[in-house]
């Protein structure tokens, strides 16, 4: 979700502000600083030390994020986070107790987001909270996707010979001339030797048989129908007393179509 926030945000483009620049320069630019040209020219009477305010893009608020995804990179090896480290190759990274976490000029505003999702980030490499105003984060998720998306890699993690994929077959299930409607996209499919699995993933509590839904065994039905699979799965979450931990296995047979289906209770801990 931070990486997809980002993506949004490097396409509105990213903020510039003016900075001010403090150096030794040939030329005298800026504003004269008596004290530090004292310090450092006394026998260089060619440089002036002196500051100036210049519009980069190489501001705190982009320091912020950029130090972000640099502290990201040591947890993950998503492609993304290094490939956005690149687009900030000329963006310093800088302590994370200098990093800033507000937009004061309302035409970034879009930076909000990103920049609540950076502190929620850097307060847990910090090992002292931020000063001011504390907000309690709480990030909701969809269910259904989250758990499709744990079986599917424990799938594939305790079946590493078999391939096993999510999604990629998809099919119409009304069709009107050009027009398509009422997708039909299977959340999992196993591909074994001597046959094809469609796997279908509900986060369901099924304590007794009245909770499997008629709507779901139709979904099933229909995939089964439509991509010509002779086997399909059902699974629910396992919870205690889910229907005693049993893997339940019937035959669907209608409109002279034979069709396997096994009720699975995937475990969560």
């Amino acid at each position: 979700m931070f990486l997809e926030e980002l993506f949004v945000l490097l396409n509105k483009g990213l903020m510039s502000d003016y900075i001010k620049i403090a150096e030794n320069r040939t030329t005298l630019k800026g504003k004269l600083l008596f004290n530090e040209n004292l310090k450092h020219n006394l026998i260089h009477k060619e440089r002036f030390f002196t500051e100036n305010d210049e519009y980069i893009v190489d501001n705190a608020i982009n320091q912020t994020i950029k130090t972000t995804l640099f502290h990201l990179k040591k947890l993950s090896q998503n492609k993304k986070i290094l490939k956005y480290l690149k687009t900030f190759d000329d963006i310093s990274l800088i302590d994370i107790k200098k990093c800033e976490f507000s937009v004061k000029n309302k035409h970034y505003s879009y930076y909000e987001n990103i920049l609540l999702w950076c502190k929620l980030f850097l307060n847990g490499f910090s090992f002292t909270p931020f000063a001011g105003d504390n907000n309690a984060y709480a990030l909701l998720f969809d269910m259904n996707r989250l758990f499709e998306d744990y079986v599917a890699f424990m799938l594939k993690k305790h079946n590493p010979n078999i391939k096993i994929s999510t999604q990629l077959l998809k099919k119409h299930l009304i069709k009107d001339g050009q027009n398509e409607r009422c997708l039909m996209r299977p959340d999992i499919l196993i591909e074994l030797k001597d046959k094809t699995i469609i796997a279908d993933t509900k986060y369901k509590i099924i304590n007794d048989l009245s909770d499997i839904s008629q709507a779901d065994l139709y979904q099933l039905f229909a995939y089964a129908i439509a991509f010509k699979v002779s086997e399909v799965w059902l699974i629910y979450p396992l919870f205690d007393g889910s229907l005693g931990y049993k893997t339940l296995e019937y035959n669907l047979d209608c409109f002279n179509t034979k069709i396997k289906l096994q009720i699975l209770f995937a475990p969560l801990g």
